[in-house]
């Protein structure tokens, strides 16, 4: 029994200076001389390592500008933002806003020593430029929405004039509108397809009016054939045109 509590003591010992192997195996070492007149083995005294302190100041240097970079950029930001709210109502030229910002990030990239500073500066440039362009072409495309709706009342009246005055016209009148319609390279394709429909109806109803001041039976023959492009109140219009016809020749000829 005695041996057995030896032994186990010898192996708890033997555990104890393992688990101290492989503690010191984590730090670093140091040489240490004997002292004179002892005839000792040099040893091995463990030593914590250290880290070096010039990686410390390169992580902070690099937070630092980080942070000063995007501090620069917001501020940017903030102020083109401003200024493109007040330039959709007051109709300032946005690609004279845009040289202004290219030319205030190019100032916040310059004394820039690093490779790294440079990339994040040119980074959030990239980003505020996206962001600036996209508020700016929403801002274009309405100008260009608004300009499309007052050429096309243009259009309208014009062409309008003719087809009302000459109802066989019709055919090259919903060409011509086409043709209009693809000069609004800058208005969306789903409101250009918008105006057209819009256009040709207008062009139908002016025709449609016309026709019912020459020939009022054969329009409304042709109206409840559903011949013109009209909605059912524009129908409406047209049949009350042609029967305001039809009886004011009946007056004339009864005074005849």
């Amino acid at each position: 029994v005695g041996l057995e509590h030896e032994l186990e003591g010898e192996d708890g010992l033997r555990a104890h200076d393992r688990r101290e192997h492989a503690r010191d195996a984590r730090v670093g070492a140091e040489a240490v001389d004997p002292l004179p007149g002892r005839d000792r083995e040099r040893r091995d005294e463990a030593l914590a390592l250290e880290v070096a302190v010039g990686e410390q100041v390169a992580l902070s240097y690099g937070e630092e500008v980080g942070l000063a970079l995007e501090a620069q950029q917001a501020e940017i930001r903030a102020k083109y933002a401003k200024r493109l709210d007040e330039a959709a109502t007051n109709g300032e030229d946005v690609t004279k806003i845009r040289g202004e910002l290219d030319n205030d990030l190019a100032k916040v990239g310059e004394g820039l020593s690093t490779r790294k500073g440079a990339d994040t500066a040119q980074l959030h440039a990239a980003n505020t430029s996206a962001v600036f362009d996209n508020q700016a072409n929403n801002i274009l495309v309405s100008r260009a929405v608004t300009q499309a709706r007052v050429d096309g009342a243009k259009f309208l009246n014009s062409t309008g004039a003719i087809v009302a005055s000459n109802p066989a016209y019709l055919p090259q009148a919903e060409k011509d509108v086409d043709a209009f319609v693809e000069t609004l390279s800058r208005v969306p394709p789903e409101k250009r397809a918008a105006m057209a429909a819009d256009l040709k109806q207008n062009m139908n109803v002016a025709a449609a009016m016309g026709a019912a001041r020459l020939d009022p039976e054969g329009t409304k023959r042709d109206i409840e054939a559903g011949k013109l492009y009209m909605t059912p109140e524009q129908r409406l219009q047209v049949i009350g045109q042609a029967d305001a016809t039809i009886r004011a020749k009946r007056v004339e000829e009864n005074y005849v």
